[in-house]
């Protein structure tokens, strides 16, 4: 619980360090706390029977507003947003679900609940959003079981089954059926580790840099994550590691690379290699540029803008939060389009 950890108070009671007297203190409002520390200190004490009762009376005390900021939140913890899951279900609150639905940190659990118990408008959010339907089909079981299921989201759900499950599966196997054998990573020496033996599309993902020192780790997580169906990779873009997100980012396929930008491991500084990237989709660093919490980046903003593959709508927004140096550097760019490069020259003018 990130906001309650940040306070020694708070925190004492998070690892059970706390007199009763000090949780009281908290229980009662005698220390001062913000919403967030609230929210997250009644929720953890909720589970506690001898303070769970006080600790429940506090939520009603926490403006819905700061509900719904903590639940849009990317840091916002997982028990939380179970807690906050139930609280939208029960007491109707659209717009607290839909944040919850959005954020990539929100559990299973919650889209479960969400799958089987949210409103009409709830599961037209949940269905809109497809990528966690594809990586978790027990969510589209969920949404079959609800009795807000209206005929129209039923059918929208038959073509993403269509889409990703009955189509994909034909596909994968007729790919499957053509593709050439693969060296498998257990055949390969070190000395093997060259553009000449290694197949061409596990070498087309890989930067100038990477190319220059191919490691078997690198090639041996492609080489699984290239015998998965799209489904799979959208899984393993949720929930994978570093080593597999850099891999999936550059998939060929634009919702398993977006996929990996839902996964709530991921860092600043992995995003700001991504918005270096040339070879990611366009669509990834269109993403990158409307995640607020990523463009408050400086080095993110200024990787996004010099990346010729960034969209000219997502780029020039940005350009006003460079510092002169980096206009300079952008207005004499060999790569960027002329709109980028005159408009930095603009800026860079009104700021002498």
């Amino acid at each position: 619980m990130i906001f309650a950890s940040a306070n020694p108070l708070t925190k004492q009671i998070l690892e059970g360090n706390a007199s009763e007297e000090t949780i009281n203190m908290v229980l009662e409002r005698v220390a001062p706390l913000s919403f967030f520390e609230t929210l997250e200190i009644a929720v953890f004490l909720s589970e506690d029977e001898k303070f769970s009762k006080k600790a429940l009376s506090l939520i009603p005390s926490i403006p819905y507003t700061s509900l719904i900021s903590y639940a849009e939140r990317r840091e916002a913890d997982p028990k939380v947003l179970e807690f906050l899951t139930y609280l939208g279900i029960n007491e109707g609150r659209g717009e607290l679900i839909e944040k919850i639905i959005r954020n990539p940190n929100s559990p299973l659990s919650s889209l479960l609940l969400i799958a089987e118990r949210g409103s009409t408008q709830d599961l037209e959010i949940l269905i809109s959003t497809q990528i966690k339907l594809i990586a978790f089909p027990e969510l589209i079981e969920g949404v079959k079981r609800n009795k807000n299921l209206t005929p129209f989201l039923s059918a929208k759900l038959r073509e993403i089954e269509e889409e990703f499950f009955l189509k994909v599966e034909k596909e994968d196997k007729k790919l499957e059926e053509e593709k050439p054998p693969i060296p498998e990573p257990e055949q390969l020496s070190e000395e093997e580790l060259n553009p000449e033996v290694l197949p061409s599309e596990f070498i087309e993902i890989l930067d100038p840099e990477e190319k220059k020192s191919l490691s078997k780790e690198k090639y041996s997580t492609w080489f699984r994550l290239s015998r998965m169906n799209v489904s799979q990779k959208i899984k393993v873009a949720l929930l994978g590691d570093r080593n597999e997100r850099s891999i999936l980012i550059r998939d060929p396929n634009k919702i398993v690379a977006l996929s990996v930008l839902e996964n709530p491991k991921i860092t600043e500084s992995e995003i700001e290699a991504i918005a270096k990237m040339r070879n990611v989709s366009e669509e990834v660093l269109k993403k990158i540029g409307t995640v607020r919490e990523w463009v408050k980046n400086y080095q993110i903003v200024c990787s996004l803008v010099k990346n010729p593959k960034t969209p000219i709508h997502v780029s020039l927004p940005l350009l006003g939060r460079l510092l002169p140096k980096d206009l300079r550097d952008l207005s004499i760019s060999k790569d960027l389009p002329d709109v980028v490069k005159k408009t930095a020259k603009k800026l860079l003018d009104e700021k002498k």
